[in-house]
C-alpha cells in the first residue's frame, strides 16, 4: 500500500513538473485592448494602437471597453487575405483572443462593429507590423 501511494505522489509530481514546464514555455503575446470609440485601442500601457512584432509572434486582443459597447477587431477591408485577420465580438469584461502572425508585413486594423455611423472604424484603428 506505502508503494503504491509513493508511485502515485511520484506521478503527480512529474505531471505538474511538465505542466509547469508547458506554461512556461508559452508565447508571450503583444497586448492591444479595445478600451473603447473615443480612447480606441491601447498597446499594453500606451496611447499607440500600432504594434510591432516578429513573425510568428501573436497579439492578444483584450476587451477592456467599461461601456460595454462590442467589438469586433479585424484587418482592414482591402488587406491582402494572407494577413488578414478577424476576432470574434468581443463585448464582455476579460475577453482576451490571441492571434499569431506568420507572414511579415503591415496590416492595419479596425473595429469593424457594425455602427450607424461608422465611429468604430473611424476611432478605432491601428497598425501591426509583422517583421520578418
Amino acid at each position: 500500500m506505502g508503494y503504491n501511494l509513493l508511485m502515485r505522489v511520484l506521478a503527480v509530481v512529474v505531471l505538474l513538473g511538465l505542466l509547469s514546464a508547458c506554461q512556461s514555455n508559452q508565447q508571450q503575446c503583444t497586448v492591444i485592448r479595445a478600451v473603447g470609440v473615443t480612447q480606441g485601442f491601447k498597446v499594453a500601457n500606451t496611447d499607440s494602437p500600432n504594434a510591432t512584432i516578429k513573425k510568428g509572434g501573436c497579439i492578444e486582443f483584450v476587451y477592456d471597453d467599461e461601456t460595454g459597447a462590442t467589438h469586433l477587431v479585424q484587418s482592414k477591408p482591402g488587406t491582402p487575405k494572407e494577413l488578414g485577420f478577424s476576432t470574434y465580438p468581443m463585448g464582455f469584461k476579460g475577453y482576451k483572443e490571441r492571434i499569431v502572425f506568420n507572414i511579415a508585413g503591415e496590416i492595419e486594423y479596425i473595429c469593424s462593429t457594425q455602427d450607424v455611423n461608422g465611429s468604430h472604424a473611424k476611432t478605432m484603428n491601428g497598425i501591426i507590423t509583422v517583421q520578418p
